[in-house]
């Protein structure tokens, strides 16, 4: 039951956000990402996956998307030439902030059926429950394996 409620709420928070990012061929990944990149500036790729709970390959196809759009800068990292560091650009910038505003308006949207002090319980519970089980949340942690196909009879 848990479980079940945890993902409709999640579709619900989706489907409001989905709403803003849509309009502006957002997808979720890249609407994370330049939120992220405006929070912290010069991260690596990898750290912004794991900030993402995404994989590596995702990370890297929005973090593309969002370079040739001209969103973001990708640059190697000077102490570790083996990463890139990423920045918005000024263009990102301004997306991020006029976005930001209908971002925060979605989020009260989806918390208005709660009073004041029940949002931020809401929100301490949630955090508590995800941080002392982070090793679940996780890219990948849930998929099954891939299931043998049956030799055509």
């Amino acid at each position: 039951m848990l479980g079940f409620l945890a993902h409709k709420l999640n579709q619900v928070c989706l489907g409001f956000h989905a709403e803003i990012w849509d309009p502006e061929d957002l997808s979720r990944v890249e609407y994370a990402t330049l939120t992220n990149l405006h929070a912290a500036p010069g991260i690596d790729q990898q750290t912004l996956a794991d900030r993402l709970s995404v994989d590596k390959a995702t990370t890297s196809q929005a973090v593309e998307r969002l370079v040739r759009r001209g969103l973001v800068n990708r640059q190697p990292d000077a102490a570790n030439r083996r990463a890139n560091v990423l920045h918005l650009t000024a263009e990102g910038r301004e997306l991020r902030e006029r976005l930001g505003p209908h971002a925060r308006a979605a989020n009260q949207r989806i918390m208005a059926p709660l009073a004041p002090e029940e949002r931020e319980k809401l929100i301490e519970f949630m955090t508590r429950i995800v941080e002392a089980h982070g090793s679940y949340a996780r890219p990948g942690h849930n998929r099954r394996p891939p299931r043998p196909r049956k030799p055509p009879a």
